[in-house]
């Protein structure tokens, strides 16, 4: 008789092999779901570096189109866009808020060097080139993000 109890008790698992393979398997479930939950939050985050991208290039855009219809309607300054149903999209001094996005253009007149080549600063102002900023901020997790993109406007009609 002991040896058939002996036996059933071999084949049978024991209270300790349970404990550890229950705690081995929260322990893959613990680590699966921070991977998971780092990927999700990875993913949010390109969704919204990619919106402020195209929030961004649409500010450009629209400065462009702007420079193209009227040089004039260009000034120096920060600005956001509203649409007028008159006039179409207007330049609107200040920033704009979209969402949890902040969005602007700056527009500074360009500066030319003794060479006519663009400079930072020190040069003689060229009413005929603006650089334009466009920035878009947002916080995401506590912390500022911000994507902002340049590029030069010139007077293309007048070369």
């Amino acid at each position: 008789m002991s040896k058939t109890s002996f036996s059933k008790t071999i084949r049978a698992f024991s209270l300790i092999e349970i404990v550890l393979s229950v705690a081995m398997l929260a322990i893959l479930a613990v680590s699966g779901y921070d991977v998971l939950r780092q990927s999700l939050q990875t993913a949010e985050l390109a969704r919204q570096f990619t919106l402020a991208e195209l929030m961004a290039h649409d500010l450009i855009e629209l400065t462009t189109s702007k420079r193209n219809e009227d040089w004039n309607s260009l000034a120096a300054g920060t600005f956001h866009f509203a649409e007028d149903p008159v006039e179409g999209f207007i330049f609107v001094p200040g920033t704009e808020t979209v969402d949890q996005f902040t969005r602007s253009i700056v527009l500074e007149q360009g500066q030319r060097g003794g060479q006519g080549q663009l400079v930072a600063s020190g040069g003689t102002p060229d009413p005929e080139t603006y650089i334009i900023d466009a920035t878009v901020t947002w916080e995401y997790g506590g912390q500022p993000r911000e994507v902002s993109f340049q590029q030069v406007l010139t007077n293309w009609k007048n070369f």
